[in-house]
């Protein structure tokens, strides 16, 4: 994690990060990225990682989250990107609200 905050700190460019407060309280965090990508005709925002306490949870600001992130990248992307586990129901439910699709895609990496 510390490589993420030092690249948000050096630059703005592909790497931006978010805090989630709650009545002045940091309720938890959001990392986007940005790739170009053919497929969609320019630039994509990854929505890297969305994190909200367990305390925090279930009070709306998942949606707020995707409200300010809609607003903020509005005119500077061509799509909206994240990954999310299946099985995760209600994240999975909150990307759905928000006009997510799931793609019929398989991914694969190569780590090294």
């Amino acid at each position: 994690m510390l490589a993420v905050i030092e690249e948000m700190m050096r630059s703005d460019i592909f790497l931006e990060g978010f805090i989630l407060e709650y009545n002045g309280e940091r309720a938890g965090y959001c990392v986007t990225t940005k790739t170009f990508q053919t497929e969609a005709g320019g630039i994509t925002l990854w929505i890297e990682d969305i994190y909200i306490r367990e305390q925090f949870r279930g009070k709306g600001l998942g949606n707020e989250l995707f409200e300010f992130i809609f607003r903020h990248f509005e005119g500077k992307v061509k799509r909206y990107r994240l990954e999310a586990e299946p099985e995760n129901r209600p994240a999975m439910n909150l990307y759905l609200k928000n006009g997510f699709r799931v793609l019929e895609y398989t991914q694969l990496v190569k780590d090294v």
